[in-house]
């Protein structure tokens, strides 16, 4: 394998690890065409995700 399809391979897993199948409950590599869907249940209930996992965590004043 080359250094660039490594590179390819790379940026492919990271778009994977950026979808989020709310039906399935797991990251994602979409089916983009006219609608990004999901490969495993076929439902368009994909969202992008942000890098950061753990962001946006509620925090409650005494």
């Amino acid at each position: 394998m080359s250094k660039r399809e490594t590179e390819l391979r790379v940026e492919e897993e990271a778009m994977a690890a950026r979808y989020w199948c709310h039906m399935c409950r797991q990251a994602v590599d979409p089916i983009i065409n006219a609608e990004i869907k999901c490969p495993y249940c076929g439902t368009g209930f994909v969202e992008e995700t942000s890098e950061e996992i753990n962001g946006g965590g509620s925090s409650k004043a005494a």
